[in-house]
C-alpha cells in the first residue's frame, strides 16, 4: 500500500477525532529523511498530573490555540479474524520537521519499537558518547551478541544507531573507544595486563 499525503490527514484526523478535545491536522508534508510531518490544530490540553476522572484532567482551550507538529507513523494491517483491513497509526511530538525524543529517549535508553528517524538516533548516540555509563555499555554489547552477522562480517538486521550492512568491525570500534580500560577489558572480561595479577 501507497502512504500518500491525503492518506496521512485522513488518518491522523480520525485519530484526532477521538481526542476529547478533538483537533484537525491542517497541514502534510515529509520532511528531509522522508518522515511524515503533520501540522495540527490541537485545541484542548492532557495532563496525567492532575485530579480527574481516573486520574486525568481535561482542560479546553482557546480555539485559536498555537499549530503543534506531529510525526506521523502509519502502518497497514492485514485482515484477520474476519475484520476489515486498516491503519495502524502511531504519532510522536515533533518540532521543526523533527520528531522531538520520547521520555524513554530522553534518558538515554534506547526505544527498539521507535521508528528509526535518523535524527533522533543520531542525538542518542551523540548523548552517549558525551556521557558513556559503563553499565549501558554492557547492556549494548549484551544485545550485541544476539545480532546476526552475516558472512561479510556485517550485522544483517539494524542495531541500535547502526543499519543492516554495517560491518561489525565498526561496532567494535565504537564501544573500544567508550570503555576506559578498553573493549576487552570492561565487556569481554579480560584481566587488563597493566593490572599486578
Amino acid at each position: 500500500m501507497i502512504i500518500t499525503k491525503e492518506l496521512v490527514e485522513q488518518q491522523f484526523n480520525n485519530t484526532l477525532s477521538y481526542f476529547p478535545w478533538g483537533g484537525k491536522v491542517i497541514a502534510v508534508r515529509q520532511n528531509d529523511w522522508g518522515e511524515w510531518i503533520a501540522d495540527c490544530k490541537v485545541p484542548g490540553h492532557y495532563s496525567r498530573d492532575c485530579d480527574g476522572p481516573n486520574g486525568h484532567y481535561y482542560r479546553m482551550e482557546d480555539d485559536d490555540c498555537p499549530i503543534r507538529q506531529f510525526m506521523v507513523v502509519l502502518e497497514y494491517q492485514e485482515s484477520l479474524f474476519g475484520m476489515e483491513p486498516w491503519w495502524l497509526t502511531r504519532y510522536y511530538e515533533a518540532k521543526d520537521n523533527q520528531r522531538l525524543p520520547t521520555f524513554s529517549e530522553e534518558g538515554c535508553f534506547f526505544d527498539p519499537d521507535a521508528p528509526r528517524s535518523p535524527y533522533i538516533l543520531a542525538r542518542i548516540k551523540a548523548h552517549i558518547e558525551k556521557d558513556a555509563y559503563l553499565w549501558e555499555l554492557q547492556e549494548m554489547w549484551s544485545k550485541f551478541a544476539n545480532t546476526p552477522i552475516n558472512d561479510e562480517d556485517e550485522i544483517e538486521t539494524p542495531f541500535y544507531f547502526w543499519e543492516a550492512g554495517t560491518s561489525r568491525f565498526d561496532i567494535w570500534h565504537w564501544f573500544d573507544k567508550l570503555c576506559p580500560n578498553g573493549l576487552a577489558v570492561d565487556l569481554m572480561g579480560e584481566t587488563s595486563k597493566s593490572l599486578p595479577f
